[in-house]
């Protein structure tokens, strides 16, 4: 509490952090109610609450009647309640879905106390959503047949203010957009019969969020040891060997539509694309690429910005492909040559996107330079970074036959104060 006794923002969003909430709809505006178990209702009270107990008063009595035979304004009936299934929770937010009539949508709701975090990703969203729509075909028309297909963004819908008992505050919460629709579920189902060990795979099968499974993308990465071991169902990653096993020729399509992607975001958007998520779900009954996860996404001035920072901001991020010398990406594992395929497509997409983005005065400032320089920078970025790996596994080889010999020296020496074995 405030030193006036008021509530402060960052309680209002610890609190809904904190309690069971229910999405409300009242004039065309969303809010979370922090106790939905006690609806918004009239307080209820009578003339003893105000004069104190009056037992037995004729006066209490007349009072009474007179507040019961009033007509009383009525309650609210355009007000609506929708009920909230957590979908996934995360550091950042807690994901629910919610049913709107006969469509489904999704409602994010930020953890962080400053609301202003979720208000600039909805900031990012809407305007990621419109420009991807209006900018593609500007983008693609140099590209070979058929031009890739258009990245699926949720579209974002209403934004969600907090609700508390003194009534609708202006702290945001969080915002509405669509459901990103599952994979089928035949085609769930085959994929854990395939990617899953044979002990495990009734174990996931019975696991009731089969029906939400969305396939993480990890262009950038070949599915680690171990990988067949992982329960994991909802947001699952799906690694670029695996991909390639399934989906063929697909995976380098998704690559040009990752390539275009990038250069919308760089500079349509003039972001960063810090973070973004690329999930396979479903789009009228076929498997489709989406995009979502803003909320890390930067601003940046195009006269000013430096590929290092175009670099820093996405060579984390395993959802990219990456060159064949990437440091997750082991060549030997790749018979196919898939990896260098792949960083084929989406880096040449890319360039030429960018150039169809590029044009009249930012050729003039020569700001048309800094996609190839970002991208010489990200393949210089990994080359080192292979390098460094490789002179560590070759001091680590190095040092091990010392070290094992040690170990045997140790391992035959007499103990202090016995006698030697030849003596």
């Amino acid at each position: 509490m405030s030193s006036t006794g008021e509530t402060t923002t960052e309680e209002n969003v610890a609190n809904i952090c904190a309690t069971r909430y229910a999405l409300g709809q009242r004039d065309g505006m969303y809010y979370i109610s922090i106790k939905p178990a006690e609806p918004a209702r009239l307080p209820s009270w009578s003339v003893a609450d105000l004069l104190g107990p009056l037992e037995g008063s004729c006066f209490a009595d007349r009072v009474n009647k007179c507040l019961l035979w009033s007509p009383m304004p009525k309650p609210d009936t355009d007000a609506k309640e929708y009920q909230l299934t957590k979908l996934v929770s995360t550091l950042r937010a807690k994901i629910y879905t919610t049913q709107f009539g006969s469509r489904t949508y999704v409602a994010k709701l930020g953890n962080n106390p400053n609301p202003n975090d979720v208000a600039n990703e909805l900031q990012c969203h809407e305007q990621v959503y419109e420009r991807m729509r209006e900018l593609w075909g500007r983008a693609t028309p140099d590209l070979w047949d058929p031009t890739p297909r258009r990245i699926s963004i949720p579209s974002p819908h209403s934004k969600i203010v907090i609700r508390t008992r003194s009534g609708l505050t202006s702290v945001f919460g969080g915002f509405t957009m669509d459901y990103i629709p599952p994979l089928h579920p035949h085609h769930a189902r085959g994929l854990v019969h395939i990617w899953i060990s044979p002990g495990l795979q009734d174990l996931v099968l019975k696991n009731p969020n089969m029906s939400q499974v969305r396939l993480e993308i990890r262009m950038g990465e070949l599915s680690p040891y171990g990988e067949p071991k992982s329960t994991r169902v909802v947001s699952r990653p799906a690694y670029i060997n695996q991909l390639w096993h399934e989906a063929g020729e697909s995976v380098f399509e998704w690559a040009n539509t990752m390539g275009v992607t990038l250069a919308i975001l760089h500079w349509g958007c003039n972001l960063d694309a810090r973070g973004v998520k690329f999930l396979l779900g479903t789009k009228r009954d076929s498997v489709h690429l989406w995009m979502t996860g803003f909320d890390d996404c930067e601003h940046f001035d195009k006269a000013t910005c430096t590929s290092q920072s175009l670099v820093s901001a996405m060579i984390g991020n395993p959802a990219w492909p990456r060159p064949v010398f990437g440091v997750s990406v082991d060549p030997e594992n790749d018979p196919d040559g898939v990896v260098a395929s792949t960083w084929d497509a989406f880096s040449k997409s890319y360039l030429v996107a960018s150039k169809s983005l590029l044009s009249g005065e930012d050729q003039a400032s020569g700001n048309t330079r800094h996609p190839s320089l970002f991208l010489c920078k990200l393949e210089s970025t990994w080359r080192l970074r292979a390098e460094r790996a490789q002179r560590g596994m070759l001091a680590s080889n190095l040092l091990w036959p010392r070290s094992r010999l040690s170990r045997e020296i140790w391992m035959t020496e007499t103990p202090v104060g016995q006698p030697d074995a030849e003596g």
